[in-house]
């Protein structure tokens, strides 16, 4: 498939633009590696909150709509690809770990462009999560249930940041709680059995992290239901090799952690 569709893109008969917009700048950066010298010319993209690289983006994105645009296959590649990824799905029913008469089910309608969770019931059902009622720009990255359903833990996150912010939900109402967490890129959520709180995964801030290294120093934490990020609870950390990565699960029957 993807063969397929760039075959199609580099048509020889629509020209590539050329114009000076189209030139990604090099700088003269080298650096030696283990007695190696390594260029890195395109370093100055890796920052993509600053100005040049967001204007340096819209740009790209311009020329390369304006070079497809002409494409000839695009209008009939777009229909086909609706015709074939548009249509109504939903999930084998997901039983709740300690509440078998609640199950969790994953719905899509072919007009719709996320995944709606829903709270199967006593022969009822309603939407606990839609993220087609959120900004355009914002997708759920992580969804935890409690084992016997009554909270929700899920990850949002906006333009494909792979940071997801958790956020605890009460199923029932859909109010969600105050409560916070620790770090960024927060990650495996694991419930006790009895609600009283959950062990998360995250990477700390600029400000937690020692030498401000937020990419490393990866840790294991607990959260208490009901509290705040500053109550959290370090589980895993390893100061020493700041690559390791921590993760904590509890067993299904309660009694253990992992």
């Amino acid at each position: 498939m993807i063969l397929f569709v760039l075959g199609c893109i580099a048509n020889k008969n629509v020209p590539l633009p050329t114009t000076n917009e189209s030139i990604t700048r090099r700088d003269r950066l080298v650096e030696k590696i283990h007695g190696q010298e390594v260029k890195d010319p395109y370093r100055w993209l890796e920052k993509s909150n600053s100005p040049e690289v967001q204007t340096w983006t819209v740009k790209q994105n311009q020329l390369f709509q304006v070079y497809t645009d002409l494409l000839p296959q695009r209008k009939w590649l777009f229909e086909r690809f609706q015709r074939i990824w548009r249509y109504d799905d939903v999930s084998v029913p997901e039983a709740c770990l300690l509440d078998s008469s609640k199950q969790i089910v994953w719905s899509k309608k072919k007009n719709q462009d996320k995944w709606v969770i829903l709270l199967q019931e006593d022969d009822q059902e309603k939407v606990i999560l839609d993220p087609n009622t959120w900004d355009e720009n914002e997708a759920l990255n992580g969804f935890f249930p409690s084992p016997d359903c009554k909270y929700i833990a899920f990850g949002k996150e906006i333009s494909g940041s792979e940071n997801p912010i958790i956020s605890i939900m009460e199923t029932q109402t859909g109010v969600l709680l105050d409560d916070t967490l620790q770090g960024w890129k927060h990650q495996t959520v694991s419930w006790k059995n009895d609600n009283s709180g959950f062990y998360y995964s995250a990477w700390p801030t600029e400000s937690e992290a020692p030498h401000g290294e937020k990419n490393y120093y990866h840790r294991a934490l607990f959260h208490e239901l009901g509290t705040t990020r500053e109550d959290d609870i370090i589980i895993l950390e390893d100061q020493d090799v700041k690559e390791h990565f921590h993760g904590s699960w509890v067993s299904e029957n309660g009694k253990y952690l992992i």
